[in-house]
């Protein structure tokens, strides 16, 4: 049997009669989507690499499982975390910003947010807003800015990234870095387009 949850509705195929335990984890399945809907938050654990009990170290209400967790919410040393939350304005949302361990949650910006993720200086990270193509640069105690208009971002090292830029039929891959100008580096053809 298979689950499918793809956020708005729940297909659970079953057969109920060749797998008698079917029934009894689609319903477990779905107790835990409508619980996720209702409360889409997370905790953060301290897991000990030495076998030693793991140890709660906060709950947070937050959008941490949504398209966003596709990317690191946790900085790459550990230190900070950052997730997105729905705001009162309708189709907002909030992007968080908060130490892992101890830490006061700040609102770093508000709008149409998708998180990309972390550089890997764990003081700039990148988020799209208002559409996705928006490419936005943020710094740990800095407002954010303008980076590109793009999709995909990866980063090759501490200061260098390369993103997609285009439209279907009509890409640019280009290599852009802190502080400097983007440059395409190719143009591929297709609609679809991975690097």
């Amino acid at each position: 049997w298979s689950v499918c949850n793809s956020g708005a509705w729940l297909a659970a195929l079953a057969l109920l009669d060749e797998v008698p335990e079917a029934r009894h984890w689609v319903r477990r399945v779905a107790d835990a989507i409508r619980w996720y809907l209702v409360y889409p938050g997370g905790d953060v654990w301290n897991i000990p690499a030495d076998g030693s009990p793991p140890m709660h170290v906060r709950e947070l209400s937050g959008d941490l499982f949504r398209p966003q967790a596709a990317a690191a919410l946790i900085s790459p040393d550990l230190a900070w975390l950052a997730f997105t939350r729905n705001s009162s304005t309708p189709g907002g949302s909030q992007l968080i910003l908060t130490l892992l361990v101890g830490g006061a949650e700040t609102v770093y910006d508000r709008g149409t947010i998708q998180w990309t993720g972390w550089a890997p200086d764990s003081r700039h990270f990148v988020y799209s807003r208002e559409g996705g193509a928006a490419l936005q640069l943020g710094q740990l105690g800095s407002p954010p800015s303008p980076l590109a208009a793009g999709i995909g971002l990866r980063w090759l090292d501490g200061d260098t990234f390369l993103y997609l830029s285009g439209s279907p039929g009509s890409w640019s891959i280009m290599l852009g870095g802190l502080g400097e100008a983007a440059r395409p580096l190719a143009a591929p053809a297709g609609d679809f387009v991975s690097f």
